[in-house]
């Protein structure tokens, strides 16, 4: 029997790199969820948990669907014309920031071009690139109109704390 793995994606903007490694030590990541603090009495024999709301740590926003190698390298290439192995050349396409022990969770970085190139994206061009972008092989099968919000979100992370750069929180 085969298993299937799912990966989920999280791009978020951090500091630096040290920063966004600090994203693998928080319950969920960069965007955090509810984390079981303790137990209360609530009665002579029971008991509930205490949870703790972890909110998010970093501004950022998940996606099941695009990965940040293969997906935004050729998004990369789309937005800027760079040839797709000259965007592979970039010490920072893809680049491990951190991992856990096991290699289940990882923060990777997203280049510089990548996010310049996002901010001068236009509302007027995001569906004709959200449907280039899903010519490619890797995006086939993708929908239009999520593509054009993944699009969307990188566009506004792009866009944040200029002096922030842009990663991607993968957790399998």
């Amino acid at each position: 029997m085969i298993a299937v793995v799912s990966t989920d994606y999280v791009y978020f903007l951090a500091d630096d790199d040290a920063a966004a490694a600090e994203a693998l030590t928080r319950p969920g990541g960069p965007l955090g969820w509810p984390e079981v603090t303790g137990q209360r009495k609530t009665g002579l024999f029971r008991k509930e948990p205490v949870v703790t709301e972890l909110g998010p740590g970093y501004p950022g926003f998940a996606t099941p669907a695009v990965d940040p190698v293969v997906a935004l390298g050729t998004l990369a290439e789309l937005l800027t014309g760079v040839d797709y192995d000259a965007v592979q050349d970039d010490p920072r396409h893809g680049a491990e920031v951190a991992s856990t022990p096991t290699g289940d969770r990882m923060v990777l970085a997203v280049t510089d071009s990548l996010r310049e190139a996002l901010t001068a994206v236009e509302d007027s061009r995001i569906a004709e690139l959200a449907e280039a972008w899903g010519r490619t092989e890797e995006l086939e099968h993708a929908d239009p109109a999520d593509l054009r919000e993944v699009l969307r979100g990188l566009r506004e992370l792009a866009r944040g704390d200029a002096r922030a750069r842009l990663y991607a929180y993968l957790a399998a």
